[in-house]
C-alpha cells in the first residue's frame, strides 16, 4: 500500500511501507445444552460466539485477505430415534 503521495503515472512516488499487524488475545464461548423430551425425542441448542466478539480469524496483507470470524449463531436440533 502506498504511503506517499500519489503520482497520476504510476501510482506512488515513495515506495512500500512495511506494516505489522496485531491482534491482542481474545476467547470465543460457544455454548451447548441438551433436553431428552421423552425416550423418543430429545432437543439440543447449540450457540457459538455467545457474546458476538468481532475478531479476525485470518490476518493478510494491507492490500486484504484479512478475514473476520463467524458473527453469533444459533442453531437447535430435534432428534428422533424409534
Amino acid at each position: 500500500m502506498c504511503q506517499a503521495v500519489p503520482d497520476p503515472l504510476d501510482g506512488c512516488t515513495a515506495g512500500y511501507v512495511n506494516y505489522e499487524f496485531a491482534e491482542r488475545a481474545h476467547a470465543v464461548v460457544g455454548l451447548r445444552g441438551g433436553f431428552e423430551l421423552d425416550s423418543h425425542w430429545s432437543a439440543a441448542l447449540n450457540i457459538e460466539n455467545l457474546f458476538d466478539r468481532r475478531y479476525y480469524q485470518t490476518i493478510g496483507t494491507p492490500d486484504g485477505g484479512s478475514w473476520y470470524g463467524e458473527p453469533r449463531s444459533f442453531m437447535l436440533t430435534l432428534r428422533g430415534r424409534f
